[in-house]
């Protein structure tokens, strides 16, 4: 059947729903080709006598004139070749496919079609299978330990061996003395004072023994030493060990003034120690072994010497090392130099002008020297591998770059391409654009790292930019349109207000000036509307950057509504009084803001995804996650999932959206957030910093030998503090987070039937007793204060269980019945709650993260407070 038609084919953009490949035109072998080419999933393919039908799952929209096939449209649920009036498509008599051939519409059935099998052009049955190439980047190896050397390692034989006189020498000191018997000073029986000298000879000088890590700081001076100082004093038995360390001091200045050199080195006394002193030494030095150097970092015995016997010997000790300089005997100038006058970087450049870095690098490292020292030197002695180690552990890039820049430019270039290498790992990809951009070699990487960025979107994005237009002025263009997005007062405020941070801190560029007056008008719509915090200062800093006449003309003054002051939650008088969202449809292991309005949750073993504000989920990862460890910008993650006595570590990048599987360790206590590499654990009963940003867990820093186990961990963006199990107590270790120092040790009694607290400042163990009311009583000494809060309870079962939690610089109290918790909020010693949240589930986690206080259950409820400024964001994950 046939009839005419009017108008043959569709024009323009038309919503296509199948496309039809005629057997006039093609051969069947070219029809399947073109099928395959124009394939959608979801699609289906039929053959009939004059041609193939290709019918799409969904329509699309398409230009006719460009499209593979002709066009067909669906009708009233029949697919037409084109458009035709009522009384045309009365032809069809009830057929779903109308071809409009020659103006004559042929009408055909879809049942009378033969589905085609288009997979058989994908077999891969003739072709043989080969083994494929891994072409991934090797993994680094495991880089070596940190660990110095002495001088005697690095010299060996040139140092002499202790000789046999001076083993007698030493044991004839230990030997009670057989002088006359007698009394000394005020009465004391001459014997006993000698005996006591011996004893502190052989006992009080012995060297302090304990499981320090590096950069440990020194323990206070010992308090045994203070007392028996006293004891010497009051019996006059300071006479007695003040002329046995004045002989040594005589035979020591003859030696020197003798020329016995060799002899008056071994016995010389150090001056000018750095490090503290743990007390008044009560024998006489003994006589060194060799001439090696100490590396033992830490606290010593101190001789107190006048202020002119210590100038005596500080001029005795230099014109000693100048004559070992003068005559070539570089290795006892150099002991003069670092062991006697304690002149350590005098000693470390002496080194480098013999040309002995690799001496110097290793002694260094061993007086944990500054770190970029530590890397300059490593790197001149050729040990580029142990350098960037140093530098990726104490985060050295920047200041070694500097030592580097003026005399050894090649050196700082590796350390550039090194550094931007390991701001791309943190997920600092601005900053690594920054770092490598003066090497032309590495634009092409730079330019890599700014589209990835950029592509990234949100804050991140605008922020690159910015980045774009100082950098790469020429190709702000093609950016147009996502500018003009930008510029729109419709648009995101929170990325306009990202852009225009960045602007502020830029230099003044042309393209920059372009950028700041494209954006003006919406930025300061924005403050009007209080969705920016920018003030006059900074609207009229963006006004001079731009430099736009015209647009100075047309700007009216700014009349800015007062910014919103935030009001931590700590300031309340009053509870903050919070009920959980309504249930969702996943169950939250872990919850985690990426930055506003964004979450990272985790799923247990279904994985990892992105939630937007509404509570949807966005972008997915396939990876197990129990727990999530985020770093401080947002752009890197690690996923943590529990494996019987291991945990599975894996490595999220969210811009790029790589998994990497980093591995398995014990993890006993772990810092919930990282700088995108470096992370602090406890691992195997050791304190540990991993790298996490070189495809393992390689161990960048470590304490190692522990008195005893740790019960807890506190980390804080500026200090980790550690609990230490030790009999009858326990005793806190406190490390300065960027210098990986041990700033304190304090020792403390603890209640094995209480709770524990663990601050950066204090540990508290308060009591909980549950009154007759219902109530719960929570009491802490503090200031030698007793402090008491009542946290109420009358609507809980007597059989509750109570966590406690540091939270900022509070506490959180969770109230566990079986079926509901209740949470409140508070400061020790205040008196009073800031917080209370009910929620309809015993089994809820709450997570501390910078400012935000997160709340999540296994029925998909979330529920986060700002800890700054009161806002609350809640809803459940659909």
């Amino acid at each position: 059947m046939s009839a005419p038609v009017r108008e043959p084919l569709w024009q323009g953009r038309q919503p296509v729903a199948a496309l039809w490949f005629d057997a006039a035109l093609r051969p069947a072998l070219a029809r399947e080709q073109a099928l395959l080419q124009a394939w959608r999933p979801g699609a289906q393919a039929l053959r009939f006598a004059a041609g193939d039908l290709l019918c799409l799952a969904a329509a699309e929209w398409m230009d006719c004139s460009e499209s593979q096939g002709l066009p067909l449209c669906r009708v009233d649920g029949t697919l037409l070749s084109g458009p035709l009036r009522a009384d045309e498509r009365a032809a069809l008599a009830g057929a779903e496919l109308g071809l409009i051939v020659g103006a004559q519409l042929h009408p055909l059935r879809l049942a009378d079609g033969e589905p085609l099998d288009l997979s058989v052009h994908l077999s891969l049955d003739g072709y043989a299978l080969h083994e494929t190439l891994d072409l991934a980047p090797p993994r680094r190896p495991a880089p070596p330990a940190l660990e110095g050397k002495s001088v005697r390692e690095l010299l060996g034989d040139r140092i002499p061996p202790r000789s046999d006189a001076s083993r007698e020498f030493v044991r004839r000191l230990a030997r009670p003395g057989n002088g006359p018997a007698g009394h000394g000073p005020g009465g004391v029986p001459r014997g006993l004072l000698r005996r006591l000298g011996d004893w502190l000879q052989r006992v009080g000088d012995a060297p302090a023994r304990g499981a320090v890590g590096p950069r440990s700081a020194p323990p206070a001076p010992q308090a045994w030493r203070s007392w028996l100082t006293r004891l010497a004093l009051l019996t006059r038995g300071a006479d007695l060990i003040g002329w046995r360390q004045g002989v040594y001091l005589q035979r020591l200045l003859r030696q020197f003034e003798n020329d016995d050199l060799d002899e008056a080195l071994r016995n010389a006394l150090p001056l000018d120690g750095r490090d503290e002193s743990l007390g008044q030494a009560f024998g006489t030095p003994g006589r060194r072994a060799d001439l090696g150097l100490s590396t033992r970092l830490g606290p010593s015995m101190s001789i107190h010497l006048p202020d002119a016997i210590s100038g005596h010997l500080r001029q005795i000790y230099r014109r000693t090392f100048e004559r070992l300089d003068r005559a070539g005997r570089i290795d006892e100038a150099l002991f003069v130099l670092a062991e006697l006058l304690n002149a350590r970087q005098e000693a470390l450049d002496y080194l480098l002008r013999h040309g002995r870095a690799a001496q110097a690098a290793e002694l260094a490292l061993s007086w944990e020297m500054p770190s970029e020292s530590i890397v300059r030197l490593m790197l001149l002695a050729g040990d580029t591998e142990r350098a960037i180690q140093v530098a990726r552990r104490d985060d050295a890039y920047a200041a070694a770059v500097r030592l580097l820049d003026g005399d050894r430019p090649e050196l700082a270039a590796l350390l550039r391409r090194e550094w931007g290498r390991s701001l791309v790992a943190r997920g600092e990809w601005l900053a690594a654009v920054d770092a490598v951009w003066p090497l032309p070699d590495m634009h092409d990487d730079a330019t890599r790292w700014l589209c990835a960025a950029e592509a990234a979107g949100a804050e991140f994005g605008a922020r690159a930019l910015v980045q774009r237009a100082s950098v790469l002025p020429e190709s702000l263009p093609q950016q147009l349109p996502r500018l003009l997005a930008l510029a729109d007062p419709a648009g995101d405020a929170g990325e306009r207000s990202a852009l225009a941070e960045a602007l502020l801190a830029a230099p003044r560029t042309p393209a920059l000036a372009q950028l700041a007056g494209l954006l003006l008008p919406a930025l300061a719509a924005d403050r009007a509307q209080g969705r920016n915090a920018l003030g006059a200062r900074q609207l009229d800093q963006l006004r001079r950057q731009a430099g736009d006449a015209c647009l100075n003309a047309d700007l009216p003054p700014w009349t800015l509504p007062a910014p919103r002051e935030d009001q931590p939650i700590w300031n309340c008088t009053q509870p903050l009084r919070l009920a959980a969202p309504l249930a969702g449809l996943h169950a939250v292991h872990d919850i985690a803001p990426l930055g506003p309005r964004r979450w990272l949750a985790a799923f247990g073993e279904t994985g990892v995804a992105e939630i937007s504000a509404a509570g949807h989920l966005g972008r997915r990862y396939a990876v197990p996650a129990d727990t999530l460890v985020i770093a401080a910008n947002g752009r890197v993650a690690l996923a943590l999932a529990r494996r019987e006595r291991l945990t599975r570590v894996s490595r999220i990048d969210l811009v790029t959206h790589r998994i990497s599987d980093l591995g398995t360790l014990p993890l006993q206590f772990h810092s919930p957030e990282f700088d995108g590499q470096r992370w602090s654990v406890v691992s195997d009963g050791r304190i540990r910093q991993l790298d996490t940003g070189n495809g393992g867990l390689d161990v960048l820093w470590q304490v190692a030998d522990l008195p005893g186990p740790i019960l807890q961990a506190d980390y804080r963006g500026y200090a980790e503090t550690y609990l230490l199990a030790l009999p009858p107590g326990g005793e806190i270790w406190r490390y300065r987070s960027a210098q990986r120092r041990l700033a304190a040790r304090e020792a403390v009694a603890l209640d094995g039937d209480k709770p524990i607290l663990l601050l950066p400042q204090h540990l508290h163990q308060p009591d909980i007793e549950r009154l007759a009311d219902g109530s719960l009583q929570l009491a802490c000494v503090l200031g030698g204060t007793r402090h008491c809060l009542t946290l109420d309870l009358h609507d809980f079962p007597p059989a509750t269980r109570c966590q406690l939690r540091a939270v900022d610089d509070g506490v959180l109290a969770q109230i566990q019945a079986d079926d509901r918790s209740r949470f409140f909020l508070f400061q020790l010693g205040r008196g009073r709650c800031v917080l209370q949240l009910d929620w309809p589930s015993a089994a809820v986690s709450a997570r501390w993260r910078g400012r935000a206080l997160i709340f999540a259950d296994a029925r998909g409820r979330v529920l986060q407070l700002d800890l700054h400024d009161q806002q609350v964001q809640s809803f459940a994950l659909t």
